[in-house]
């Protein structure tokens, strides 16, 4: 179980990413890395 725990951890971490390019997007000065 403990690789379940590590999953959903990453998994965390990758939401919390995402939500941040996200507002970056909408802001716009992140746009070049695309």
């Amino acid at each position: 179980m403990k690789g379940r725990t590590l999953s959903s951890q990453s998994q965390g971490l990758v939401l919390s990413l995402l939500n941040y390019f996200q507002q970056e997007k909408d802001n716009g000065p992140l746009y070049y890395h695309c």
